[in-house]
């Protein structure tokens, strides 16, 4: 709901959401702590917080989590905890509650009284986000080339859709930062470039 507060003159005057951990994508309401909360009960983190931004590079929704490991792990082992994590979150929650990134970070940053600093998380995901979504992870090496011709289009087609490049033949299309939507838009542009049936279920 309204955080109201009563003004000099017996007025009312709006101050913000109380619900500020609700967020709308796609259409779609959802809670922070949802994902929050699903992320702890995985048992693979002690702590996690999810902030939600813009792209900068299309202005699309992102959610970006940010976790402490019940083990600490190094950057390589990241890549596979974090793999791991949005399988987890896939069998629990739908497809517009994913998060696009996941950071293993060793504490969460703290506000002077001891909350989240969510501000600061925010800021930070700005920077995490341009860096991971744009860069070669050190797992996609030249094994990950297309193959054929076929393959080489496909990645074209996803790269145009998410506005990332390279795309390579083992990346996972929601990991890269796809959706439901645009899912739904790739499916369009394979039957159009192809002149094939191709079922939106296909892309799932």
């Amino acid at each position: 709901g309204d955080a109201v507060r009563w003004g000099p003159g017996g007025q009312l005057h709006f101050a913000g959401r109380m619900n500020a951990g609700q967020i709308k994508i796609r259409g779609q309401r959802l809670e922070l702590s949802e994902i929050e909360a699903a992320i702890l009960r995985s048992g693979l983190a002690n702590d996690a917080a999810v902030v939600h931004l813009k792209s900068n590079k299309d202005k699309s929704d992102l959610l970006v989590a940010y976790a402490v490991a019940t083990t600490p792990v190094s950057p390589t082992e990241s890549l596979a905890l974090s793999s791991r994590l949005l399988e987890t979150l896939r069998e629990v929650l739908p497809s517009f509650m994913i998060p696009h990134l996941v950071c293993w970070i060793l504490t969460l940053p703290l506000s002077p009284n001891g909350k989240v600093d969510r501000p600061q998380l925010r800021a930070r995901a700005a920077v995490d986000a341009d860096s991971m979504l744009n860069n070669i992870t050190e797992e996609e090496n030249a094994s990950d080339e297309p193959e054929d011709e076929v393959e080489e289009r496909l990645c074209r087609i996803i790269e145009a859709l998410l506005h990332r490049a390279p795309i390579r033949r083992t990346s996972n299309f929601f990991d890269a930062g796809g959706h439901s939507l645009l899912a739904s838009r790739l499916a369009f542009r394979i039957q159009e470039a192809f002149a094939i049936p191709f079922a939106l279920m296909d892309v799932f």
